[in-house]
């Protein structure tokens, strides 16, 4: 029977290698419990999903980051110090923190030499006797810190008090200018990327996998869209884009060819939402059967790319997150669970965030769209002659 099947499998199908190494373990594990049943295997470690990681070539990881590096860009430097603000927002933390702590203790010292330079110079060139000095209750490199640190973070001077003479208050006036500099543009900065949505938040928004079934008589290819938290329930939207290879008239081909999908009005997100693109005669699926999307999907690759906009009731800040959807990850022949029910004793619905990512299989043809279709008007056409 396995050598007849194997007759029936096409030619030159192109294998996935991450289909082939989970083969291999697979194989490996069970030839290893046989010859080693005494021997206990080793647990697992757990392997907790990485947001930033990506085992196909996708242009959007599932956290909605780019996967795109940008070479030869003329004068690239100077680019991110002329906008130094979206700079600043998009590094990392670890580099805003350290940039916060760098500004504060270069300026720091930069203010402590320049109080003891000017000392020195007092002392060389100014008499002291009729005039006095402009630092009174130190001498030393820490005292002048301490002045600095106490002066820029607004605590007070204490006994380290500078004098009304002249190069004093402008002195003073310059590391409060500098302080005020330092926290606004910083400090700030930190602010407005704490107010920005998580990047786990962003992952948990759609569900993992998106399925095909037959909805209203029709291939509906659907996803789920959740918010919880209320960061996209004012003037919400919701956009689909595919992005494949296209082939042109004149013979020349598009690898990356950006085409919108049509998407049916959602309601609100209260509660988990099933976003649904219609499989009709103008959609980019019409023609695409089972086999083109699982066996040969490295053939007829493509990556739907989801986008959810919308502003948060809360602060009225817009928020936006993204995520796509590969061949591995659109299964055919599934539909998901249901997640929202009534409670008769707690008189409330119940929202099962556990049955978010839940699917079920679901008995569809594995033909395309359009092969139905003709099918069933073939059916109907038949009817109508039997009739007659």
């Amino acid at each position: 029977m396995a050598v007849e099947e194997s007759k029936n499998i096409p030619e030159n199908i192109p294998i996935e290698i991450d289909d082939i190494q989970c083969e291999e373990d697979n194989f490996q594990d069970k030839v290893s419990s046989i010859i080693y049943p005494d021997i206990r295997r080793k647990k697992k470690s757990i392997s907790y999903y990485r947001p930033y990681a990506s085992p196909t070539n996708r242009i959007v990881m599932k956290c909605g980051k780019y996967n795109i590096i940008k070479e030869n860009i003329p004068e690239k430097t100077s680019r991110y110090f002329r906008d130094l603000g979206n700079t600043i927002l998009s590094i990392r933390w670890r580099w805003i923190l350290i940039s916060i702590c760098l500004a504060n203790g270069i300026a720091y010292l930069i203010f402590t030499f320049i109080w003891m330079a000017m000392v020195l110079w007092e002392e060389s060139y100014m008499d002291l006797k009729t005039e006095g000095p402009c630092i009174n209750g130190t001498g030393s490199f820490a005292g002048y810190l301490i002045l600095v640190v106490d002066t820029m973070t607004t605590i007070g001077t204490g006994s380290i008090t500078p004098t009304d003479c002249q190069n004093g208050w402008i002195m003073m006036t310059l590391l409060a200018l500098t302080s005020v500099a330092i926290e606004g543009a910083l400090v700030s900065a930190v602010f407005v990327k704490m107010s920005r949505p998580n990047t786990k938040d962003c992952i948990r928004q759609f569900s993992k996998k998106a399925v095909i079934c037959i909805r209203d008589g029709d291939y509906c290819v659907i996803f789920r869209v959740k918010d919880l938290n209320g960061k996209y329930w004012a003037r919400t939207s919701i956009k689909a884009v595919l992005i494949r290879r296209k082939n042109l008239k004149e013979g020349d081909s598009l690898p990356y060819y950006f085409e919108n999908l049509k998407l049916e009005n959602t309601g609100l997100l209260i509660w988990p939402q099933e976003v649904v693109h219609r499989i009709d005669k103008n959609s980019p699926f019409w023609k695409m059967s089972k086999l083109d999307m699982s066996v040969l999907r490295s053939v007829y690759r493509f990556e739907v790319m989801i986008i959810l906009e919308g502003d948060s009731l809360t602060t009225g800040h817009p928020s936006q997150s993204q995520t796509s959807y590969t061949n591995k990850e659109i299964l055919w022949g599934h539909r998901f669970s249901p997640c929202v029910e009534y409670d008769e004793l707690e008189q409330k619905y119940i929202v099962n965030k556990k049955m978010f990512n839940e699917t079920v299989k679901y008995e569809i043809p594995e033909c395309s769209a359009r092969e139905l279709y003709l099918a069933a008007r073939n059916e109907s056409a038949i009817a109508r002659s039997e009739d007659r």
